[in-house]
Parts: structure tokens; sequence; C-alpha cells
């Protein structure tokens, strides 16, 4: 039986006081087995996972990709080859130009009024949001297991620092993280000097797994970029 990609639109949330769209995966199994219950997997920047040509859909979100990650297609061959369980994706839309906002947290010694974007932190209404309003959800329609072992939270660049964040603050909601690329510094091309954009967690609650990785490319990115 083959996976399935479902799309929910407009998901209202009265914390962010904003609608976005959310872009699920169920594994193969999802349909054959319905006593089964399966972990979830919470992703960010959800236009860019599946789709081709999100940018074209969408051509005002500067953030919506033409390539697709094409998590779908990597889930069913990890599954078929034994090297993955089976998992529910939810891929959560970012909100075009309010993603740095929402994305960024406005903890202590986050230098976010340097961040080139210079956007409102948000990330602790899109953190509730997550845990108060989306998660609720997505479990009380899908067979889904609910305890943080079987939670995971993924993003990329600033998807991967709000996961940093979200998932060190809230290892109770989420055990299993992965962050892609995270946008820990902005270096001014100008002047050279970094300006952080992460805090540490000296005391925290233990996490079951976490994934970290930096491509070799970023630095020059995020300079052509700027």
């Amino acid at each position: 039986m083959p996976s399935t990609l479902l799309r929910i639109e407009g998901f209202r949330s009265s914390i962010l006081n904003n609608e976005r769209d959310l872009r699920l995966y169920l594994p193969p199994g999802y349909s054959e087995n319905p006593d089964s219950r399966y972990p979830v997997l919470y992703a960010h920047d959800g236009q860019n996972l599946f789709d081709k040509g999100a940018h074209e859909t969408d051509p005002l979100n500067p953030f919506a990709v033409a390539r697709s990650w094409n998590l779908h297609l990597t889930a069913d061959r990890l599954i078929a080859e034994g090297l993955m369980e089976e998992v529910i994706i939810v891929g959560i839309f970012n909100m075009g130009g309010e993603r740095s906002g929402e994305y960024m947290h406005g903890l202590e010694g986050i230098e976010h009024e340097r961040d080139r974007d210079q956007a409102v932190p948000r990330g602790e209404l899109y953190e509730r949001f997550l845990v108060e309003e989306l998660k609720p959800f997505i479990d009380s329609v899908f067979r889904t297991k609910r305890d943080a072992e079987n939670t995971g939270l993924i993003g990329s660049s600033r998807g991967g620092q709000i996961t940093y964040h979200i998932g060190f603050s809230r290892p109770d909601i989420f055990g299993k993280l992965g962050i892609l690329s995270p946008y820990f510094y902005y270096v001014n091309p100008l002047t050279l000097i970094e300006y952080r954009m992460y805090v540490s967690f000296p005391s925290r609650l233990p996490l079951s797994k976490i994934w970290i990785d930096l491509g070799g490319a970023k630095a020059f990115w995020s300079w052509k970029s700027t």
C-alpha cells in the first residue's frame, strides 16, 4: 500500500492570529493497520518538503523554493529498506514575511536587533502554537504516539534555529530533534562582525536523539543572500 499525502488548508492559530496550510505524510501502513499508532515528525517550511515548484504557487513568498526536499520519497525508501520506522510527517507552512519573526525567540542573549531581517521575535508564540494548538489537533485526528519519545521536530536554517530553541525548551514534548544548517549567527557582510542568534541551555531535561549538521557552503550562501 503506498503512502499518502494530505493537505489541510487554513489551519487557524488563535495564539499567532493567522492561518497557514499543513501538508501531511501518512506512511504506507497507516490505512492497512487501523489499530496501529505512529510517531510524528513536525517539520518547518512545510511548502518545501514534498512539492516541487512551491515558488510558483506562492510567488510572493521568498521562502517557498523551486526544489523540494522530497521528504516523502526518502521516507518511503527508508521504510521499504527497513532502515526507518513508519512515521507521520506534519509539514507546517511558513508565513512568508512573518517567517523570520516566528522562527526567532526573544530570549536574553539573542542579538535579534542586529539580525539582517530585524523582525520582531515571535518564537515563544510559535512554540505555544505548536504545543497548545497544532499537536493537540494532530493527536485528536490521527493515530499518533503522543509521548516525547515518539515526537520529533526538524527544520533547516531559521527552521533549525527554532527547532533548537523549542526542542531544548520543551524536551517534555519533543524528544527527537533534526537541526539542519541552523541559523545560529548573523555575519554582517560589511564588517564581518558575528551576532549570536541562539542561547545555551545549561540545565535541561534529556532529549532522546539530536541530529545537527552544517553544510560547507552555508556561509557563502548566507553572504550572497544578504
